[in-house]
């Protein structure tokens, strides 16, 4: 303000900095700060050094049609009295017709600083304001003197009625405006909105002589994020470079304009302590609270982050998920520096690898072990999450992981040979060959990547599925069909890919069975009998892990057919022996819970046999205890459970996924419980504990043993069905569907011992309707007698699941009942009788001998069977195997069909 007496405060200081050569006007963010200013009497704009927030407020100010008064704050302000005596100077600079009064206000401030109304009489001046003003104060957060603050806040908290004010800065204002705010009084801009867009960045770079192509604007634009200051520098580097697409490459390290913008301006207030952290989080893209205190060993992370977010803008955490952001050039810039500490920059890498593959973010995990240098850690993660990448799509991250690699680490691992193959679509027969050789403790993870890189070698990728072609390129019809075929297996294998994606990686066994049935069904329909037989293996995994039996046997069977195909359409094919074992497996397994043991124990001693195949440790263990427990179903108990215990024993300590050890443990120890073996089925019982901990089925199988300390018959008042709540509560679950319907029928005995009927149907009947879906007669065939008579009793009223009752109680044990001597061939030939609904006197009559002779003959046959009553009886001769199974699934022998099924005579 000139000519004005007593001035003491420099123009410079009270007016709108110059704009810039090559400034870009941006008249949406003026209409923006316009209308912020004309509609509350406070306006806020907030954010980090270089954004460009005092240069827009000040070409809004020179085109403002309101007399704007400016005031350029810096730490000589911190002192009582010169921040009134600034605004008073400001404001006479655009208010002529005040100049005096407001000079003569602001004399008096500076003479008597401490006067509580020296505020007081600056704003009585302003109070005579004859038209409104706009007042900013630009860089509020030098102002820290609490004496300074109290006059800011009384200047707003009392502000004449023709002042709006605009406070810009870094930090929030250092004053509340809590009770303002809640008035409606502020107006808050966002400091995002003065990102560059690409099209001003385009403006911004070519004012500033920076002669750049449109993929080099968006380069830098993507580089700096917008940041005004950020495109600034880019734009001076440019012009110094004779080649700006290496320049932007490596921008900003190098830059010495640069780095001494950073280090001064940006972040010349912070600490040593600040700084250090920012550096060491620039080593990750994506920071959240656990990361941050991962990478810079503090526990106070994330509460240092968001001070400096209050204090300098320059980082920002998200108040929901803790993420914090920083400007993309502050990011590169820093991460420049840390390249000056090499083994901490390594040291760093390794924390956020480790931290990411431990919270599934498999992509980030491999970029910084590669970053790290470090080959061990690389190799492990490449092995670790080779499949689950292949079958998600994230290829690229893990082929530069394997190409950072030295060639004699991947030689000599297996698993890291087959990963390029799998990438590559397929493993050659060489490759195979030589993995036949390799140890077999990896054979799980060997076998799924094989699997994978077979399921990529099904079919070829069309090399043009768009149809696209080059002017001029004519295609004939047949060339037409080959696309459209090529298409169509591309599309099938797309399908197939997808659903081992849910099944091996999301785990989610329902979800990829509609998938892999489509894929299975366009595959057969164009002729790929090796991607139908692969989609078939894939659904009995899918049954396997729904324990769904008849699925297990159907999908199977179905991909031991395409096999077949598969070889006799290509003999020189690969037989696909990692599918052939799948399927295999899972027919093994579907027969035996189907309550078919001459099957399972067929299949499981074919897979034994197989040696060449190299069976994983674990598909060993799992088909030695499907044989075994196939051996006890058709009677020879002791024979099946030394089969289940040697294998188990033999496969000591090596890892077991939770199905598989729930699994093998509930089948040998159900068979030491049966044989009265005490000791014999805690052991079975604590091995499983010791892997999985509490389980359902853990819970099960202790009151099995309950159970079985009781005596059959004995009790009702409920101890195990009381171990049970949780699993039939659902607090316990079971990772079984056939260790739950165990479980329903366990506790269904016992209400029927308690003499709770109700009760007891209500849990027969669902386990049912549980198993009645999925095929499994085996709970069914292990259940108690008391079961078995209940489910005799009841069977007819179960509505749909009838027919599976029925199946369920034919089915049996053999050798389950024992006689105490074996029947004669009349008492045989009426036993056969007994289940049809002929009296005694029929049946007499049928065999040409008196009725007295039947009875005798009867309770002869009672005796040997260990039963009193004719239900009993043929409920025990069908578990003896005295009895074969009825031709027709649905039929039934009359006696089990009819209520009052005991009629004398």
């Amino acid at each position: 303000m000139v000519g004005v007496a007593g001035q003491r405060v420099p123009a410079a200081k009270v007016g709108p900095p110059v704009l810039p050569t090559g400034f870009v006007p941006r008249d949406h963010l003026n209409d923006l700060v316009e209308a912020a200013a004309a509609t509350a009497p406070v306006t806020t704009l907030r954010a980090h050094a270089g954004a460009g927030k005092t240069l827009l407020l000040a070409d809004w100010a020179r085109t403002s049609p309101v007399a704007t008064a400016w005031v350029s704050l810096d730490p000589t302000d911190d002192r009582p009295g010169r921040l009134p005596t600034a605004v008073a100077h400001a404001v006479a600079a655009c208010v002529p017709a005040l100049a005096e009064a407001l000079v003569a206000s602001s004399d008096g401030l500076a003479g008597d600083p401490g006067d509580p109304l020296t505020t007081g009489r600056l704003l009585a001046v302003l109070d005579t304001l004859p038209d409104e003003v706009r007042l900013v104060l630009d860089d509020v957060q030098e102002l820290t003197d609490p004496a300074v603050l109290d006059e800011l806040a009384a200047m707003i908290r009392y502000r004449p009625a023709r002042l709006r004010v605009v406070l810009c800065g870094r930090t929030p204002p250092p004053v509340s405006l809590a009770r303002l705010r809640l008035e409606g009084g502020v107006v808050d801009l966002p400091g995002d909105r003065l990102r560059f867009s690409v099209t001003e960045a385009t403006s911004l770079l070519s004012r500033g002589g920076a002669r750049m192509s449109s993929s080099q604007v968006e380069r830098a634009h993507a580089l700096t994020g917008g940041w005004a200051a950020g495109l600034g520098l880019v734009a001076a580097a440019a012009r110094r470079s004779v080649e700006v697409t290496g320049l932007l490459a490596t921008f900003p390290r190098g830059e010495r304009a640069t780095a001494a913008y950073f280090r001064d301006e940006v972040l010349g207030g912070l600490s040593e302590g600040d700084r250090t952290l920012l550096e060491d989080l620039s080593v990750a893209t994506t920071v959240g609270p656990s990361l941050a205190a991962e990478l810079t060993g503090r526990d106070d992370a994330v509460p240092t982050l968001e001070r400096l977010g209050r204090e300098t803008s320059l980082v920002a955490v998200d108040p929901g998920d803790g993420h914090v952001a920083m400007p993309t050039l502050l990011r590169a810039w820093l991460r420049g520096e840390l390249d000056r500490r090499p083994a901490h920059l390594a040291r760093l890498h390794v924390r956020a690898a480790e931290w990411s593959a431990a919270n599934d973010r498999p992509v980030e995990a491999l970029e910084h072990a590669r970053a790290s240098g470090d080959d061990a850690l690389l190799a492990r993660l490449v092995r670790g999450w080779a499949v689950p990448l292949v079958l998600t799509g994230d290829r690229e991250p893990l082929r530069r992981a394997c190409a950072a690699l030295p060639p004699e680490t991947v030689e000599a691992d297996p698993a890291l040979r087959l990963v390029l193959p799998a990438l590559d679509g397929g493993v050659g027969e060489a490759t195979a060959v030589a993995l036949r050789g390799s140890p077999t403790e990896d054979a799980a993870e060997l076998r799924a990547l094989r699997a994978v890189a077979d399921l990529a070698a099904a079919t070829v990728e069309p090399a043009d599925p768009a149809g696209a072609r080059a002017p001029g390129d004519e295609r004939t019809p047949g060339d037409e069909r080959a696309r459209c075929a090529r298409a169509a297996a591309w599309g099938a294998l797309t399908e197939a890919l997808d659903g081992a994606t849910r099944l091996f990686v999301l785990r989610d066994g329902a979800g990829a069975v509609p998938t892999l049935e489509a894929a299975s069904a366009r595959a057969a329909d164009l002729g790929h009998h090796r991607l139908a037989r692969q989609c078939a293996a894939l659904l009995a995994t899918a049954a396997v892990m729904g324990g769904d039996a008849s699925g297990m046997v159907r999908h199977g069977r179905e991909a031991i057919a395409a096999t077949a195909a598969t070889a006799a359409s290509d003999p020189g094919g690969r037989d696909g022996s990692a599918w052939s074992v799948s399927a295999r497996s899972a027919l093994a397994y579907g027969s035996l819970l189907r309550g078919r043991p001459d099957d399972a124990r067929q299949h499981a001693a074919d897979l034994l046999a197989r040696a060449d195949d190299g069976l994983h440790p674990a598909e060993r263990l799992l088909m030695h205890i499907v044989h075994g427990a196939a051996d006890v179903d058709e009677g020879r108990f002791v024979h099946g459970l030394e089969e289940m215990q040697a294998a188990r024993t033999a496969f000591a300590d090596r890892e077991l996924v939770a199905p598989q050890a729930a699994m093998a443990a509930i089948l040998e120890h159900e068979t030491a419980v049966a044989l009265g073996r005490p000791a014999h089925a805690r052991a079975v019982r604590r091995w499983l504990a010791a892997r999985l901990g509490p389980t359902g089925e853990v819970a099960l199988m202790d009151a099995r043993e309950v159970a079985a300390e009781r005596g059959p018959g004995e009790g009702g008042k409920g101890p195990p069905e009381r171990g049970l709540r949780p699993v039939l509560d659902g607090s316990a679950p079971t990772l079984l569907p056939e260790a739950a319907v165990e479980t329903l029928l366990l506790a269904a005995g016992e209400a029927e011992l308690a003499q709770d009927r109700a009760h007891a149907r209500r849990l027969l009947v669902d386990a049912l309707d549980r198993a009645a879906p999925l095929e499994l007669v085996r709970p069914f065939t292990h259940a108690s007698g008391t079961v078995r008579e209940l489910l005799a009793h009841q069977v007819g009223s179960f509505g749909a699941a009838d027919g599976f009752a029925r199946r369920a109680l034919a089915a049996g044990v053999r050798g389950r009942s024992t006689c105490g001597s074996a029947l004669s061939d009349r008492e045989a030939t009426i036993l056969r009788l007994l289940p049809s609904l002929s009296t005694t006197t029929e049946i007499a009559e049928d065999l040409h001998v008196s009725p007295n002779t039947i009875k005798t003959q009867v309770g002869a046959i009672y005796s040997k069977l260990g039963v009193n009553d004719r239900r009993a009886a043929v409920v025990a001769a069908y578990d003896a195997g005295l009895l074969a199974d009825t031709e027709d699934p649905g039929r039934t022998p009359d006696v089990l069909r009819t209520p009052d099924l005991l009629r004398s005579g």
